[in-house]
């Protein structure tokens, strides 16, 4: 059930972050999934970045929704 939920919200946070729908991601191929996961990997880092120094944009649920969405992408495609 928790995975379901869990599942269900990173759909939500890569709606919200690449516009991309779960119909999109089930009959995406591979090299869009890398690319995909490289955007996501941009915005962790300049989000990441934003913490370590500590700045007042800094967003924590951002943060590990970036995180989430990235997992559930790599999950995909392996």
């Amino acid at each position: 059930m928790i995975f379901n939920t869990h599942k269900r919200s990173s759909f939500f946070m890569l709606k919200l972050l690449l516009d991309i729908s779960p119909k999109q991601l089930d009959t995406a191929p591979p090299h869009q999934i890398r690319d995909w996961i490289n955007t996501i990997e941009i915005k962790l880092n300049l989000e990441r970045n934003r913490g370590l120094s500590r700045h007042y944009r800094y967003d924590l649920n951002k943060h590990l929704a970036l995180a989430s969405a990235k997992h559930l992408l790599r999950a995909k495609l392996n």
